[in-house]
């Protein structure tokens, strides 16, 4: 079955509502909603960090760089630089 680009786009704008919505329902001080470790938590980090990732790698220009979630290790040569990155 092949959809149309309109249902696909709908369907894709649903998808991210829906995920909105889990990640808005946390509630630390009740338990409720998405705990940290579950896999959803790992699928959104991939998403909403992904920019973050492109402008590391293709604004600032940092070739050795990785991140496993939200922890982030940048190295380059010039100390200076990377004090700089962290400005930005």
């Amino acid at each position: 079955m092949r959809l149309n680009k309109t249902s696909s786009s709908l369907s894709r704008a649903s998808s991210l509502l829906s995920c909105g919505q889990v990640v808005r329902s946390w509630n630390g001080d009740t338990g409720r909603g998405l705990p940290i470790g579950n896999m959803t938590s790992q699928v959104f980090a991939l998403y909403y960090l992904d920019p973050l990732d492109r402008l590391i790698k293709e604004q600032m220009r940092i070739r050795h760089y990785t991140r496993y979630m939200d922890d982030m290790v940048l190295v380059h040569p010039d100390r200076e630089y990377l004090k700089e990155c962290l400005l930005k």
